[in-house]
């Protein structure tokens, strides 16, 4: 059986998503690490819009490395509250 040893990555690629102006992603904790050509990461961050208090955003990411350089092959963003609490209106769903 071989070990395998989860170390954290360096530098994480850069990402930014803003989906309206004026909207500023607040980092929270980021954490990544790395396997050989794998990455990962993940963050615990917010949205801070201006007219509103910041809303909460779990983000996961996964990487490749490939002839030099880190590609991002996955990424999920969800919001942990309730519809009105992230966009301010009610949303039929």
């Amino acid at each position: 059986m071989t070990a395998v040893v989860r170390e954290p990555a360096a530098t994480p690629p850069p990402a930014t998503i803003l989906p309206r102006p004026g909207l500023r992603p607040e980092g929270g904790d980021p954490r990544r690490y790395r396997e050989g050509a794998v990455g990962w990461g993940h963050d615990l961050a917010a949205f801070v819009p201006p007219d509103r208090a910041p809303t909460p955003v779990r983000i996961t990411s996964v990487f490749h490395h490939v002839v030099g350089a880190w590609g991002m092959v996955q990424s999920h963003a969800s919001i942990g509250v309730p519809n009105e609490g992230a966009v301010g209106r009610e949303l039929t769903t």
